[in-house]
């Protein structure tokens, strides 16, 4: 199920001028570390980075995991923060432009 909301631009942390638009998103994910996997749920993803849900604060205490999103495969992340079991991750590998991820949340119409 894909279910979709625009949130507002948030900035960047490397480039305080700069500003990334976030896009709302409910996508499952899977969050794999050596300790193991933890499914989580994808709130909101720019090219820059990804806010989640998760059910362990183990993911904050790591330097990095992979993160597999359904729509886009794995992508490796480092948390940048952590709040309420929910973690605000930077992809450090395989980062997705915005315009693959509007082709992903606004499919173009079939004709």
């Amino acid at each position: 199920m894909l279910d979709t909301a625009e949130t507002p631009a948030r900035r960047r942390d490397d480039e305080p001028t700069a500003t990334t638009r976030r896009v709302g998103v409910v996508w499952s994910g899977d969050a794999s570390t050596a300790w193991g996997r933890t499914p989580s749920m994808v709130l909101d993803i720019s090219p820059d980075g990804a806010k989640l849900q998760t059910n362990t604060a183990m993911l904050g205490f790591v330097d990095s995991f992979r993160l597999a999103i359904a729509p886009m495969g794995p992508i490796e992340c480092t948390p940048v923060w952590q709040r309420n079991g929910r973690l605000g991750v930077r992809f450090t590998g395989g980062k997705p432009s915005m315009a693959q991820l509007n082709n992903l949340v606004y499919p173009p119409a079939l004709s």
